[in-house]
């Protein structure tokens, strides 16, 4: 086993990533039993090294979520569907259960549009919560280095993994092949159907192997695990600080009130709302999902500020800790999103360096490629409801803990269940 480097200033993990002496040597991923076995020997994105085949194989899943678009109206006709349920609640509504249920058919849709059915939901969410603890760090570590104990009767493992071969096999049954049997029909749904009209093309050039079925069975694989549980847990986040919050709440609200008013709330929208969206940055720092992102691999020697890393050491970028440090942040465990404005109010730029400081999403070659799909969905869920509702706490019980700290990890952090009071607005 490689030494365990820890990363815990942001500017040094842009350097070591992005800078030109550095970047050919720290943006591969450590081996895990993930990718080498769930996700054919690493032909998805996330778990696979950076070489030419990856850039490739990134640019065809952008061009796929480009020509498929962003799904606006879609997004828009679910959230406008919760709407409607949250008026029939009486008493307190089991707010993040809600919040959950309708990220997860968002992802559904994502994947196979109009052909998406509620048994489709069911088998996400089998294979999401098995992915969920069977790849939290120790346990995948212990099948990296142990693989056999797959294999031993009675090991907890052993049924995770088989539980998870098994819903793999489900998922890619009625998410995957359902969307091609329809595509080979003349039918396109979903952004499958954009994947594979990209794989025609690439096998009409003899680049069949780039997106081959295998490699866009991972990338639904990545797009179920990353989408569904970054945006779920970041909403359910966000609306449990945001009821404690009241004058925050009311804050967004007034920025909805002044530029959108009555009319549909769009990602047009987004760069007039500077608050909302500093909101938004707010609540991916001070949660920090992710506590050491996705972690990177040193393929050679590297010296930097006095420090050799060697070959083979597994880099964990610690962003729980430079998110949260006080001489980066202040008052860094309090929700103060205008720490993110200018003094005129509005949005500071990337560059600023208070902006800087914050990489929820990774950075350089392996930035997230779906920061934008997570913000744009957490923009337009929150304003549609704020829009219509004031959210309260609930009557005869208490919230949970908005602290991350005493939160649940898996894959990710996630808040308790929690339930609200709504108020339609006037």
């Amino acid at each position: 086993m490689g030494k365990i480097v820890f990363v815990n200033d942001s500017d040094l993990v842009r350097r070591l990533l992005c800078d030109p002496e550095n970047r050919d040597i720290t943006n591969d991923r450590p081996p895990t039993f993930g990718g080498k076995y769930f996700c054919y020997n690493y032909k998805n994105i996330i778990t696979a090294n950076f070489d030419t085949e990856l850039v490739k194989r990134r640019k065809v899943f952008h061009t796929a979520l480009k020509v498929y678009g962003d799904g606006a109206n879609m997004l828009e006709t679910l959230v406008l569907d919760m709407k409607s349920k949250l008026k029939n609640y009486e008493g307190n509504v089991p707010l993040k259960n809600e919040l959950s249920d309708l990220i997860l058919r968002v992802v559904g849709l994502l994947l196979k549009g109009k052909l998406l059915v509620d048994t489709d939901l069911e088998v996400i969410t089998k294979f999401l919560d098995t992915a969920n603890e069977c790849f939290q760090i120790e346990n995948d570590t212990v099948l990296q280095f142990f693989p056999l104990a797959r294999f031993i009767p009675g090991l907890k493992i052993k049924r995770l993994v088989d539980d998870l071969y098994l819903y793999r096999k489900e998922l890619i049954d009625s998410i995957f092949l359902k969307v091609k049997e329809a595509y080979l029909q003349g039918e396109k749904s979903g952004v499958i159907s954009e994947l594979l009209e990209q794989q025609k093309k690439l096998e009409e050039e003899g680049q069949f192997e780039i997106l081959s079925d295998e490699v866009i069975i991972t990338l639904i694989m990545d797009i179920v695990g990353a989408s569904y549980l970054s945006t779920a847990c970041s909403i359910s986040g966000l609306f449990l600080y945001l009821i404690k919050d009241q004058k925050a709440q009311d804050r967004i609200n007034g920025e909805i009130q002044k530029v959108i008013g009555n009319s549909t709330p769009g990602f047009l929208h987004r760069r007039h709302m500077p608050y909302t969206e500093a909101a938004i940055l707010e609540i991916l720092r001070i949660l920090t999902l992710a506590p050491f992102l996705v972690p990177h691999f040193a393929n050679a020697d590297l010296t930097i500020d006095g420090y050799t890393i060697p070959k083979g050491s597994t880099l964990l970028l610690n962003s729980w800790y430079f998110h949260h440090r006080d001489d980066h942040w202040d008052q860094p465990w309090n929700f103060r999103p205008e720490r993110f404005l200018d003094g005129s109010g509005q949005l500071v730029d990337p560059e600023h360096p208070q902006r800087r400081k914050l990489m929820v999403f990774g950075t350089g070659r392996r930035l997230c490629p779906g920061e934008n799909f997570a913000r744009s969905r957490l923009f337009l869920v929150l304003v549609t409801l704020l829009q219509h509702f004031r959210f309260l706490p609930p009557s005869g019980e208490t919230l949970p803990s908005s602290h991350p700290k005493d939160w649940t990890l898996g894959t990710v952090f996630s808040p308790g269940n929690y339930q609200c009071r709504v108020e339609l607005r006037a």
